[in-house]
This record gives C-alpha cells, sequence and structure tokens, in this order.
C-alpha cells in the first residue's frame, strides 16, 4: 500500500526503538527529521520518498540499506566554515596574485609551523539536515539511493560499508560522504555530482572494489579531515628529514562496547630484493605524531573518477595503491596535487592517470612494486587536451583527455617495463622520454613558479631524474 505523512512540527516517522521498512510506498514531508529511529532503521525494500529540513534519514544507532528505492532530500540552512589564511579551504592564491607582505607571512607561518585550516562542522546539531546519518553504523548493500541534501549526503560517526547498492549523491555545501570512522567500498555504483570532499574517513579509507565517479570542490578522497597533522608546514604532514625513523604502529577498531578491540596494522609493506621488508620513510611515527597508522588510504580495486578542485586524493597519513584504475583531475595551478600524502605513497598495482599543477611536488616513493613515469610540462596543458604515453615502438600505452589541466602528469601501471624507453606527449607536443631504470622516473623539469607543498622529497637511488636531458 502506499502513507504519506506529513511531519509539521518535527520528525515525520519516529520511533523510541527500531523501525523497519520491507515494502510500499512512503512519502514524508517533516519539519525535522524525515524517518528518526532511537536504535536501529532498516530498509529491505518499498520505494521512500523524503523530505525533510532536518535529516532525511536518521538512526541513532544503525542505519542498514539493503534494497528498495529511496529517495531523499533535505532542505535546511546550514553553516559552512571552510578557510585558511590565504584563500578557500585546499586552495592557495598564485603568487601573481598575492602582495609581497601575504607571501612573507605564508613562509614565516610556513617556516614555524603554524599555518591552520579550519574544517566545515559534521556534528552540529542545530544546523543538522544530512541526508542519510547515523550515530553507530551504517550499511548500504544493496537498493538504489539518491540523495540531494543542503548538508553531508550520508554521514556516520562511526563505521560506514558500503558493499552494494546504486548511490546518486549531491551536497550543495558540504561533503558526499562523510565518516568519523572507517569508510570501506567494497562494490557498488557510486557518483557524486556536488561535493566539498567526496569522500572522506576521519581514520581509514579502504576501496577494494566498486564504480565510482566524483565531483568536488575541495578533495576528491580524503582520510583524516583537515589539519588532521599541522606539524609539516603549508600542506600539512611530517616532513621528509633523513636520519631517525620510528615505529610503525598499530590501530584498534573497538568493540560495540566502547573498549579497544583487535589490534589492527597498517597495510604490507613490499619486500626489498634480499626478501627483506621495507620500511618506507614517512610510516614512521615520529615523536609526538601517530598520524601515519591512524589515517591513511588503501585502494585494492574498483574504478574510480575524480575531478576535484583542490586534491584528488589526499591522505593525511599514507596512500597504498595495489589495485584499480584510477584517474584524477586535480586543481590545475597553484598548491594541490592530484595526489597529496602525509607519509608514504605507494603504488603496488593498478593503473593511475593524475593531472594536476606542479605547485606541490608530490609523487609516489621509490618503495613502490610498480614503476611510476612522473612527468612535467613546460607549457600548460588545458582543459580537453590529450595526454599520452609511448613505448619504444611508438604503441600508445595510454591515453586520456584532461578534464581540469595542469602542468604535471603522474602514471603508473603494470605495461612500464623496466628498462624499456617511453616518450610522454601532451597537449600535442612532445614532453620527454626516458628509460625506466628505477620505479620512480622524472620526465621534464617542474616549473619553480608555483609555492610549493609541505614536503619535499629527496631524490634516492632508486629515483631515474631524466630533467637534465628533456
Amino acid at each position: 500500500g502506499s502513507l504519506t505523512v506529513n511531519g509539521n512540527y518535527n520528525h515525520g516517522i519516529f520511533s523510541s526503538n527500531s523501525i523497519e521498512i520491507g515494502n510500499g510506498n512512503i512519502t514524508v514531508n517533516a519539519k525535522n527529521d524525515g524517518i528518526h529511529a532511537n536504535d536501529t532503521l532498516a530498509i529491505s525494500g518499498g520505494t521512500v520518498n523524503v523530505t525533510a529540513e532536518g535529516d532525511g534519514l536518521q538512526a541513532e544507532e544503525i542505519l542498514d540499506i539493503s534494497d528498495g528505492e529511496v529517495n531523499v532530500m533535505t532542505t535546511g540552512e546550514v553553516k559552512t566554515s571552510t578557510s585558511n589564511d590565504f584563500g578557500g579551504r585546499g586552495e592557495m592564491k598564485d603568487l601573481s596574485q598575492m602582495t609581497d607582505d601575504e607571501i612573507q607571512s605564508m613562509r614565516e607561518q610556513m617556516n614555524n609551523n603554524q599555518f591552520t585550516q579550519t574544517e566545515e562542522s559534521d556534528d552540529s546539531d542545530d544546523t543538522s539536515s544530512k541526508g542519510i546519518k547515523a550515530d553507530w553504523m551504517l550499511d548500504i548493500s544493496g537498493g538504489k539511493v539518491t540523495v540531494n541534501s543542503t548538508d553531508h549526503a550520508i554521514h556516520c560517526t562511526s563505521d560506514i560499508n558500503i558493499t552494494g547498492g546504486t548511490l546518486n549523491l549531491s551536497s550543495e555545501s558540504k561533503k558526499g560522504i562523510s565518516g568519523h570512522g572507517d569508510v570501506t567500498i567494497d562494490d557498488g555504483d557510486i557518483t557524486i555530482t556536488k561535493s566539498t570532499e567526496s569522500i572522506e574517513s576521519k581514520k581509514i579509507l579502504t576501496i577494494n572494489g566498486g564504480n565510482i565517479d566524483i565531483t568536488a570542490s575541495d578533495d576528491g578522497l580524503n582520510s583524516g579531515g583537515t589539519g588532521a597533522n599541522q606539524n609539516g608546514g603549508f600542506g600539512g604532514g611530517t616532513n621528509m628529514q633523513g636520519g631517525q625513523q620510528g615505529n610503525r604502529g598499530q590501530i584498534g577498531r573497538q568493540n560495540s562496547d566502547g573498549q579497544d578491540g583487535n589490534q589492527m596494522t597498517p597495510p604490507e609493506i613490499p619486500s626489498d630484493k634480499n626478501g627483506g621488508q621495507m620500511t618506507p620513510p614517512n610510516m614512521q611515527q615520529a615523536e609526538g605524531n601517530e598520524q601515519d597508522s591512524e589515517h591513511h588510504i588503501q585502494i585494492n580495486g574498483g574504478n574510480i573518477k575524480i575531478v576535484a578542485d583542490a586534491d584528488g586524493i589526499d591522505s593525511n597519513g599514507s596512500l597504498f595503491i595495489n589495485g584499480g584504475t584510477i584517474t584524477v583531475d586535480a586543481q590545475a595551478t597553484g598548491a594541490e596535487s592530484a595526489f597529496d600524502t602525509d607519509g608514504a605513497f605507494i603504488v603496488n598495482g593498478g593503473t593511475i592517470i593524475g593531472v594536476s599543477g606542479s605547485g606541490m611536488d608530490e609523487s609516489p616513493n621509490s618503495y613502490s612494486a610498480q614503476n611510476v613515469i612522473l612527468a612535467y610540462t613546460t607549457s600548460q596543458i588545458s582543459a580537453g587536451d590529450e595526454v599520452k604515453i609511448t613505448d619504444s615502438n611508438g604503441k600508445t600505452i595510454a591515453e586520456y583527455t584532461a578534464v581540469k589541466g595542469g602542468s604535471k602528469i603522474v602514471y603508473s601501471s603494470d605495461k612500464l617495463k623496466t628498462g624499456e624507453m617511453y616518450t610522454v606527449y601532451a597537449s600535442g607536443e612532445e614532453v620527454g622520454s626516458a628509460e625506466i631504470e628505477s620505479s620512480i622516473t622524472k620526465i621534464g623539469t617542474k616549473s619553480n613558479s608555483g609555492f610549493g607543498g609541505g614536503r619535499r622529497q629527496k631524490t634516492t637511488d632508486n629515483t631515474t631524474d631524466t630533467s637534465a636531458t628533456n
């Protein structure tokens, strides 16, 4: 049957315990939350249409969607507070747009590690107008879910698990998927057409599969949240300096009673040629800073497309790419990058293409098991221009049309063979050629016009730099 509920004063449908929806056509219009359960809200079928000034669907314990069609619109006014001293969140003015006093102030703050950013609030109860919200756990395993929200589209103050379903999400002023705990995506079709940060975990973000297409006015993927690690000057992060390395830490997942549960270790690090385990320079826990083990992103599979106005993938810890197909278009100029990490950046598998500005010199490090090309162009790549990589026989092994443009290209796949020669083209011009002699090969010369990121990686013995000859 059909049910229409007009909650003209408060919630549309409310239970002090649990709510289960298995069938029917349900339409809710509410002054506050559309459907609110103090315990569990489970939807396993039917069609649910919710328009709410508060949260669309809210469970104070578990929210579970396994099937059915769910359409949510929230209309409440929410506060946005994302800013920094030199422009919007994640964005920095080009040097040409800054006064001498602004440049000097920025340098002083970088040197003194005083640069801070203000992150948007996730938990303001008086302004909450989130699409789908849970306090303890949020699981989506099937169904068709559409959210148009003025606040976060999907939010949980603990873990989010997505194992299936079709999700079409849009947030007018905040995040697409936001979890204060771990966020794990195993499968599903996820499209986020509008958001600040599209998918964020305050702890660990893991993507094992699925089709993900996201558009962000800030970062595409994020772990740790804004300012999770502010000891690395501008751009955040742990400065890579030679010397002492700490031990890799462990992280514990809490049990349901809030006590520490079983210990979990960060992803495995590839072995060296002698079979011993290698420790990347940035996997250490520097004194007073344990962000690397607590905040990281691991991508093991999936088809992921990211278009972001700030960083494409931003980890306030380490970033591990072990599989999948990933394309990233980030900010074309300034101090943002297709990939931004405060810890190790390791590529062990998959296919990645990233195009962005070169202000932040971020690239995978030499502990990567799969070969990587990092290319700098002398002229700016424009939106719609083609990026192409060919082998020694002139065969195209990678071809991509830039969405935003930039001056830096990051490419990695199992097609890059050690000992072979490759040529990079951008905007119809040859950028340069190089033979793969080590895991990281640089082609072209990085422009010094951009004010760089928070870290400058030293060229190691396992890095081939061909900038002098191209």
